[in-house]
């Protein structure tokens, strides 16, 4: 076999490094298989007892939530108002991070006897984030708190017109700020700590939920509590889906938060996640961020970009199966149609892309009056993933049109948009995702500028490539290897499914199976193993007889016999 060398691998392939010594105490101070250490030290988790908390999280490693900024001002307004009987209002947003999260605090207020007014925006009619418009139907409707979530860090002039009529205002989001900030009783936004802070990339529920545990905690101080007391872990399904949903990186707080909540997903203790299981035909058992991210967050996201995003914020606040069969069955219809419009504005988008100018450097904006905006943002998301490169998808006119960014993973969105910003009449988000509000006569100028900026960041980037965690001998792959690294899971953005490599193995039955997946049995040095390519039929050519493997190993049960099974995520071709 040939010898382990980054000078093997395949050129897009890359070997992380990692401190070989580290790794050999991991693997004997926690007795772990000796890859799984290797995948860790690589991951910059060298030291045991940080390994041993990520392989093995406990509640109580849940960071402090009075470590985000302003959070103590937040909590203490908010418990004042929960004593005091106030009108508060829950004011999120209409995608699956906002509404879970709009669910949770209305949850978790009236389990301490408030009665909250939770509002969402209307995606077409209103846009994203809180308005002066809806300021002033909020405080007609007697609230004297706002609580928003996953918005409001750039709304200064909604929170002025708050103030103007005597309303606080408790921001909870986690996108970027603006030149400004809100003058807010408190913003509660882990993206104005530092870097380096454990709750800096939470979502915007993840954020809800910070709150939530710390009015929580005042309030148990000061003997305040009813009993029993509200319990926050069973929120930890609505966080979950609200992180994977936002594609956060699963890491750290991230990761630990949607570790509990996969497990209160899985007991299913809401009438709505029960329904929205048996419609999208996912069994509890088959929960996984995978399950999440393509079965029900779309069917949640259906609500807000089709119809209604109360709908959905029904659904997960039901308690009656009946009620909760008869929304998921509304949502359901929603998400087909979602689907067929996308498929169609995709295939126009992909039409407009290949006559279009733009560097391969830069990035793809494509505009049409005729496209639907609740689904530009899934549109952007798919060409970026299938060009490599940023994209913005603009659906609108004639005086004013939407749009929606994706990045390819290497370009940050509202840095870029920040170099076009007098192109643009508002926008925001994060770096792998945004919004956008412009006059179409300025797309042209905009679409050049806007690729120019991704250009210029991908020119101080290095070439993409392929991250091994590992390469490995075919000896080294056994169920002990597969079931600790299954510890290292949720696995997400940033924190990927561990990816090893095998450097020569010779192809011994190769086939094309389902609609176009590759399946091999291939061997090395001695070992057999069957391998799975999903979409990869036509990744190598029919000749190839010898082959570098990049995948992940899992286990696979045919007929009660349980074998391990490499799940492939690329496969290059060894010409000797």
């Amino acid at each position: 076999m040939i010898g382990f060398s980054r000078e093997n691998l395949p050129r897009s392939w890359r070997l992380r490094e990692y401190d070989e010594s580290a790794a050999a105490r991991l693997a004997h101070e926690l007795g772990l298989h000796f890859v799984t250490a290797r995948v860790l030290a690589a991951r910059g988790l060298s030291d045991s007892s940080c390994a041993r908390r990520f392989l093995y999280p406990a509640l109580d490693d849940i960071p402090d939530p009075f470590s985000i900024p302003q959070m103590k001002q937040a909590a203490e307004r908010l418990a004042a108002a929960i004593s005091r009987k106030e009108r508060i209002a829950v004011f999120g947003d209409y995608d699956v991070d906002g509404i879970s999260g709009t669910a949770l605090l209305s949850e978790f207020l009236e389990a301490l006897g408030a009665s909250p007014i939770a509002l969402l925006p209307d995606r077409l009619a209103e846009g994203y984030g809180i308005s002066a418009e809806i300021v002033e139907g909020l405080c007609a409707r007697g609230a004297s708190l706002i609580v928003t979530v996953d918005n409001g860090t750039r709304a200064v002039h909604a929170v002025g017109r708050a103030r103007e009529l005597g309303v606080d205002v408790i921001i909870t989001d986690h996108h970027d700020a603006g030149d400004e900030l809100p003058n807010a009783t408190a913003i509660v936004n882990p993206k104005l700590s530092d870097d380096d802070s454990p709750l800096h990339g939470i979502s915007g529920c993840g954020v809800a939920f910070m709150l939530a545990l710390a009015v929580r905690r005042l309030l148990r101080e000061k003997g305040l509590l009813p009993a029993p007391e509200p319990n926050l872990k069973r929120c930890l399904d609505l966080v979950a889906l609200g992180t994977i949903a936002d594609v956060v990186p699963l890491t750290g707080a991230n990761r630990m938060l949607t570790r509990f909540g996969l497990s209160e997903l899985a007991n299913a203790h809401r009438a709505g996640v029960r329904a929205l299981l048996e419609s999208s035909c996912t069994a509890a058992s088959e929960i996984t961020t995978g399950a999440i991210a393509f079965r029900l967050a779309p069917r949640i996201n259906a609500a807000g970009r089709l119809g209604d995003a109360h709908e959905a914020l029904s659904l997960l606040r039901s308690t009656s199966n009946d009620g909760s069969r008869a929304i998921a069955a509304k949502l359901e219809l929603m998400n087909r149609e979602r689907q067929r419009m996308e498929e169609r504005m995709f295939g126009e988008a992909l039409s407009i892309t290949g006559s279009s100018v733009e560097s391969p450097d830069g990035a793809l904006v494509v505009h049409s009056e005729a496209w639907h905006p609740g689904v530009i943002g899934i549109v952007a998301a798919k060409l970026a993933e299938r060009m490599l490169r940023p994209a913005v998808v603009i659906a609108g006119g004639p005086s004013q049109a939407r749009g929606s960014a994706r990045s390819n993973g290497y370009c940050d969105l509202v840095a870029a948009l920040s170099c076009c910003r007098d192109c643009l009449l508002r926008f925001g988000g994060h770096s792998m995702a945004a919004g956008l509000s412009i006059e179409p006569k300025r797309v042209d100028e905009f679409r050049r500028r806007f690729s120019e900026a991704c250009a210029a960041q991908a020119a101080q980037s290095p070439a993409p490539s392929l991250a091994i965690d590992a390469c490995v001998a075919p000896s080294d792959i056994n169920e002990q290897l597969v079931e600790e690294l299954g510890l290292m899971q949720p696995f997400g953005a940033g924190n990927p499914e561990p990816l090893l490599a095998i450097q020569s193995a010779r192809i011994i039955d190769k086939r094309t199976v389902g609609t176009g997946h590759l399946k091999l049995k291939i061997e090395a040095d001695g070992s057999k193993f069957d391998a799975i390519g999903f979409n990869m039929a036509d990744a190598i050519e029919p000749e190839t007889k010898t082959v570098a493997l990049a995948f992940s190993p899992q286990l696979n049960t045919w007929n009660g016999v349980t074998s391990v099974q490499l799940k492939l995520k690329d496969i290059a071709p060894i010409r000797h």
